[in-house]
């Protein structure tokens, strides 16, 4: 992650007024912006969250932070490498992941094998949080107006059924599916607001 690329640690504000692990609840924090030493332009937006008795982090990168170097010419030729010819929009376009927040080592930041849900039926009532917490950004961070992630290896049916379970609040709040044939070919899946 960020910071231990970065040797920071990460702030205790972010989690300050969340439940407690014995408590076992739903809790979403405030919206933290954070720049990149490497990067001028480079930034990414987090939002701590707590589902059961778990921390986690969801975060919002900027795609020009994605992109080793300050050269726009370059960060926009590699991202046009990256989606196959597509161009996201640079100023406006973030990549959505989410990790433990407690993960001791790189190996299991995003290793969901290490970090299961005690209950494997809150599977789907955790897919809906990660969304509530997407909405919570759009509306807060209103002009952002592409989304991009790519699931893990044996999410994407999950990631699929998410959307699929909740595609009325997607286009109501204005975001539609991005399809594009080499952007998907890069397993990445992409949605735009039209309004």
């Amino acid at each position: 992650m960020f910071w231990l690329e970065q040797n920071q640690a990460m702030p205790t504000e972010w989690f300050a007024g969340a439940p407690t692990p014995d408590q076992r609840s739903a809790w979403v924090g405030n919206i933290y912006r954070v720049p990149l030493a490497h990067h001028a332009d480079g930034f990414f937006e987090v939002v701590p969250f707590v589902f059961s008795a778990y921390r986690y982090l969801m975060y919002f990168a900027s795609l020009a932070g994605e992109v080793p170097g300050d050269d726009e010419q370059e960060v926009r030729d590699f991202i046009r490498t990256w989606a196959h010819d597509f161009e996201p929009d640079m100023r406006t376009s973030r990549l959505v992941k989410f990790m433990r927040a407690d993960a001791i080592s790189r190996d299991h930041i995003y290793e969901p094998a290490s970090w299961r849900l005690d209950n494997p039926r809150q599977i789907f009532s955790f897919g809906q949080h990660l969304l509530e917490i997407v909405v919570y950004h759009s509306r807060l961070v209103s002009e952002t107006r592409q989304y991009f992630y790519k699931p893990a290896p044996g999410l994407g049916r999950f990631y699929d059924r998410v959307c699929h379970c909740n595609h009325l609040l997607i286009q109501e709040l204005g975001f539609s599916a991005i399809h594009n044939a080499g952007l998907e070919d890069t397993g990445y899946i992409g949605y735009e607001k039209q309004r």
